[in-house]
């Protein structure tokens, strides 16, 4: 999967988390990971081509969504939950 985003924020990356169903439905997780290593990027515009959901295309874009956890203003504030996927 292709996916593109925009960077606010000096984040340092954590994991990436999918769920299938609707967005606040409490669904099951699905199995999701980057092919490439992480990498530390700069602000602004950021492409990925290799995002692997173990879920069938149909569901993939119509009935799941994903987010990334970032770490973004030391340990002791938690991790930041940004939406990746809708």
């Amino acid at each position: 999967m292709e996916l593109e985003a925009e960077k606010l924020r000096e984040c340092d990356w954590r994991s990436v988390e999918w769920v299938l169903g609707a967005r606040g439905a409490n669904g099951p997780s699905v199995q999701a990971y980057f092919a490439d290593p992480p990498q530390s990027r700069e602000r602004g515009v950021l492409r990925w081509k290799d995002l692997h959901v173990r879920l069938p295309e149909h569901l993939l874009l119509t009935g799941s969504y994903g987010d990334v956890l970032h770490q973004c203003y030391g340990p002791a504030l938690g991790k930041t939950r940004s939406w990746l996927y809708r």
